[in-house]
């Protein structure tokens, strides 16, 4: 019974870290590296390493065979972008779009052409029903302003979360989970 209960907390911890995600979070004002925008969305890169993502531990063996291998953290498979627009609307401030021409610039540069994947996000303010709404209509929004720049459109999907994947689930009103993620489809 100890050993089932063991594999099965063992069963939950992994499909719980399966789940989790790194995600390149920017911060207001911040503007994104194109090169980095390309690499997350691309597919390609060496994460950050330049040579390969792989380090070797001199003088550490596995049961007397190769050497240990420390591998670095995966490089983060979605990047998070705050998109400022007007209250209650999907019209994008001329703040927000000095980070969305780098990563326009960025989805330009990448290799890769996977599906990108335009997440809208909200906080809790405002109900259900309204904030998956506004945030489908700002992914949208988005969409449209890479579109109208020459990104393909079958090469972009909109979709609106509301506030079901709070980036700060801990605090629902904070500004940090009102937002734009973009993400290369698998």
């Amino acid at each position: 019974m100890q050993r089932l209960a063991v594999g099965f907390t063992f069963l939950i911890l992994l499909l719980s870290s399966a789940q989790a995600e790194d995600i390149r979070v920017y911060r207001q004002g911040e503007i994104p590296d194109p090169a980095e925008v390309s690499r997350i969305l691309g597919g390609t890169g060496d994460g950050g390493l330049k040579g390969g993502s792989k380090l070797k531990i001199r003088g550490v063996k596995d049961r007397g065979e190769n050497m240990a291998e420390l591998t670095q953290p995966p490089k983060p498979s979605a990047l998070s972008l705050p998109v400022n627009f007007d209250l209650n609307s999907a019209s994008i401030r001329n703040d927000a779009y000095p980070a969305l021409e780098a990563i326009l610039t960025g989805i330009r540069h990448s290799e890769n052409k996977h599906l990108i994947i335009i997440e809208g996000h909200t906080d809790a303010t405002g109900s259900r029903t309204y904030n998956e709404t506004l945030s489908r209509k700002r992914a949208e929004s988005v969409k449209q302003f890479l579109v109208a720049q020459g990104v393909l459109p079958s090469r972009l999907q909109a979709i609106g979360y509301g506030d079901h994947r709070l980036l700060k689930p801990e605090e629902p009103f904070a500004p940090e989970n009102r937002r734009v993620q973009f993400r290369a489809a698998q």
